[in-house]
């Protein structure tokens, strides 16, 4: 595995780094996150939710080192990893049939909202990824105070190892996206 990546744009080198965070810019940029967005700080912790809602943060496999951004306006408070019909889990079968649920709070009107999901190697390989702009002409736009869920359903086809999920809720406003909150490299699953 390699020690440094770089990250070209227009036959200029833009980022020169450890691979995991240049790909995270990487990304950042494809999905429509600015440089200026990229600098930001991780987003700050949010007020506890009711006890009826479950967090990333109190599921198994949620890894402390998560890197979280995004301009706001809307919150990504769940992620959940499952067989179909199951509970959350972190233990797969290669080829095994999935789902992911995602659940977004909205705080403003988001009339383009964008659900996004990435599965890599721990080295930062992205070996999935897939979002609601890409499996849907159009999605509904959303509402002050709506809570929002997403399944992506995936089979498996990995090699056995570890993988870790990295999630995003982005707006689209025209040709731009903006990430409203974005969590890389949140929960960790085995194969």
């Amino acid at each position: 595995h390699c020690d440094r990546a770089l990250l070209m744009e227009g036959g200029r080198l833009i980022d020169d780094g450890e691979p995991r965070l240049v790909a995270n810019r990487y990304r950042d940029l494809l999905l429509g996150g600015t440089d200026e967005e990229a600098d930001l700080p991780p987003m700050q912790p949010v007020a506890p939710q009711p006890a009826r809602e479950a967090r990333p943060e109190a599921r198994a496999g949620y890894r402390e080192t998560e890197y979280r951004w995004g301009v706001g306006g809307a919150e990504l408070f769940d992620a959940e990893l499952r067989r179909p019909g199951g509970a959350h889990g972190v233990s797969f079968r290669t080829g095994e049939r999935v789902e992911l649920a995602l659940r977004g709070r909205f705080e403003r009107t988001c009339l383009r909202p964008i659900f996004g999901v990435y599965v890599k190697t721990p080295d930062g390989v992205t070996v999935y990824g897939n979002s609601t702009r890409h499996l849907l002409r159009e999605f509904p736009a959303a509402d002050p105070g709506e809570v929002r869920e997403v399944v992506f359903e995936l089979s498996l086809h990995l090699g056995a190892g570890s993988y870790l999920l990295s999630l995003g809720l982005a707006e689209e406003d025209g040709a731009d996206v903006r990430g409203l909150d974005r969590r890389y490299d949140v929960l960790q699953f085995e194969v």
